[in-house]
Order: C-alpha cells, then structure tokens, then sequence
C-alpha cells in the first residue's frame, strides 16, 4: 500500500484493537468507540486482529455500522506479542501517523480520541503516551475489598493515578498512543512487542519493548 498522499489528505489517526473469544466484550468496546468524538485534524480508521484462524466477527461490525473505515485481519498465532505486532504492522501498512490502542474488554469514553488528539499537540516530543484506566469489578468497586476470582482471593485495587506528563513506570497496552517514530518501517523505528520479555510480565500485559530515546509519558483523562 502507498504511503503517500495528497496534500489535502489528514493524517491518519488508527485505532487498533486484538481481541480472542470475546464477542460480547467486544461488542461493548465498540459501541463506545461509536459514541466517541471524532478529531477534526485526522481521518480515523479501525484496525481489529482478532487471534483466531479465521474471522468470526465479521457480524458484528456489520450489525453496529461504525462511523469509521474498519480493517478486519486474523492473526493464526496465538499469544500477546503475535497479536499485537500485527496491530502495529496494519497501521504501519496503512501509512498512520499515530495509532492509539485499547483493549477488547474495555470502554473508552467519549473524548478518548479528542484527548490523544490534544495530547499529541501538548507533548509534540513524546512517542509514547498513555491514558488512565478505571476498572470495574462485578460485585462493587470498593478498593479496600477482596473479591473471589477464578478460585483466588484478590484485592479489587486502581491503578495509580499520574499526572499529566509524568513518565510511568512500565508502558501496558491497555490504553495507549504511538506516533509512527516508534512502529513505522519507513520513518521510525519499527519497535515491536518481544516475546520473552511478555512472558516475564506478571500482570499478563504485553509490553512495547522501546529504545531508551523514546519518550513516554502519561497524558489526559
């Protein structure tokens, strides 16, 4: 696919989701998606890998009838890293500028778009950002409380709050924006999610594996 365009042409802004055997959860994700505010600087397309064979949610995009251009693929391989480089390789095909990326149980709110939009504006030197994230728990969201969970006892807790600019400690892929200097063949530096290092992650949350020159910080709820 060609990567150049008319002067006239925004830039692309695509958002990128994997998802697995989680049709409802998905559904739910992108009913928010279609209820956010669209950027008035870029065009905006989805991208959804769903890890699988072959495709079976077709129907659902085609029931919600989405705002924006979206781009199915199946991705054979199982696993985190396998999944998530093939986000990284559809927007680099597609000639995106920034790609901003979700989880498939997750809802954004609806200036989710607007306010990477913002913050890409903000901190015009920052490669990586990321954006809060609330978790909810089924039966009540009280932190100090303790919920039964797949035959274990966990603490219902929130991540910790940053502020704006702030550099987190690991970058999670559960909401997040990259510029095309970290995932672009052309004109970055093409940095994808390694394996091994995914493995090590405790919390089950694949890491974008970054040279030390680029920059990552929080920004806007």
């Amino acid at each position: 696919m060609s990567k150049t365009q008319p002067a006239d042409v925004k830039p692309l802004m695509a958002i990128g989701i994997c998802t697995r055997d989680r049709h409802e959860l998905l559904h739910r994700c992108l009913i928010s998606l279609k209820n956010t505010t669209l950027p008035k600087r870029y065009r905006t397309e989805l991208i959804i890998v769903e890890n699988a064979e072959t495709l079976s949610i077709e129907s659902i995009i085609e029931e919600l009838d989405l705002t924006m251009p979206v781009h199915l693929a199946a991705e054979p391989k199982i696993g985190y890293s396998s999944v998530r480089n093939r986000v990284l390789d559809m927007a680099d095909e597609m000639g995106a500028d920034i790609l901003l990326g979700v989880d498939d149980d997750e809802e954004v709110c609806e200036n989710w778009v607007i306010a990477y939009e913002a913050a890409s504006e903000l901190l015009p030197d920052c490669d990586v950002m990321m954006g809060p994230t609330n978790l909810r728990y089924a039966n009540g969201d009280e932190p100090s409380s303790i919920v039964q969970s797949a035959g274990h006892w966990i603490e219902r807790t929130q991540p910790l709050k940053r502020a704006f600019g702030q550099r987190p400690y690991v970058p999670a892929t559960m909401n997040y924006a990259l510029r095309k200097a970290v995932f672009s063949k052309q004109s970055g530096q093409m940095q994808r999610i390694i394996e091994q290092i995914e493995r090590k992650n405790t919390k089950g949350q694949a890491l974008i594996v970054c040279d030390t020159g680029h920059v990552v910080q929080c920004c806007g709820r």
